[in-house]
């Protein structure tokens, strides 16, 4: 499991960098910053590590096609803007 900046050294950087800030400011932000990295770290994928985020990983269970096949089913937004695209190259041809 990956370790997260607690909330309480959040709070001392923020309070470091705007003393100006209230206390219940400083921490609404401090929260606010600890459950993005938790977020973030749920859902992307790190360069460095080849295993889908979370909502990936349902999406291909569920039976999700590969990008390269979403350009081939009709109906999904990638095919119906490569036959837009299609379209206007042949208008712009024809010019």
């Amino acid at each position: 499991m990956e370790n997260f900046k607690s909330i309480y050294k959040y709070y001392n950087d923020l309070k470091l960098d705007y003393p100006k800030l209230s206390d219940y400011e400083l921490l609404s932000i401090a929260v606010q910053m600890q459950r993005n990295d938790i977020l973030k770290a749920g859902l992307t994928v790190f360069e460095t590590d080849g295993t889908p985020p979370a909502l990936e990983a349902i999406a291909i269970q569920l039976g999700m096609k590969p990008e390269k096949e979403w350009r081939q089913t009709r109906g999904t937004i990638l095919y119906e803007l490569s036959e837009i695209k299609e379209t206007l190259d042949k208008i712009a041809d024809k010019e």
